[in-house]
């Protein structure tokens, strides 16, 4: 079974430092399962959201939620609040994206059959 990709969005009450970037990554290398596919991004207006994003273990989300806040929040100097993302991985889009055309084609074929059965009823 694949892993799932998680995203800790933390806020926090000062801009990012580097004791905070190395609090996410020591934290993240806890959880993940591949400690090389870490990814650590700062953004926001004030540079005070630090995102990390990693592979843990997939489970159902609601088991995992309050293991990985509860580490990222614990390792997290000027902690302010923290948004969890569980992402889709590229296989996922993928199959989203092919059952979403699927869907369109199955309506498009839909809508010519209505067509073609009114345009029969007219012109009998």
């Amino acid at each position: 079974m694949a892993d799932m990709l998680v995203r800790s969005e933390i806020e926090l009450s000062v801009p990012v430092a580097e004791r905070h970037i190395n609090a996410a990554r020591e934290a993240a290398s806890y959880l993940t399962t591949d400690k090389s596919s870490i990814q650590i991004e700062i953004v926001g207006e004030g540079k005070n959201w630090i995102y990390t994003t990693f592979p843990v273990k997939r489970a159902r989300q609601v088991d995992v939620c309050d293991r990985i806040a509860k580490e990222m929040s614990m390792e997290m100097e000027d902690y302010q609040d923290q948004i969890l993302c569980f992402l889709k991985s590229e296989a996922e889009q993928r199959r989203d994206q092919r059952k979403l055309e699927r869907a369109k084609e199955r309506r498009r074929q839909a809508r010519m059959l209505r067509e073609a059965a009114k345009q029969n009823k007219e012109t009998e």
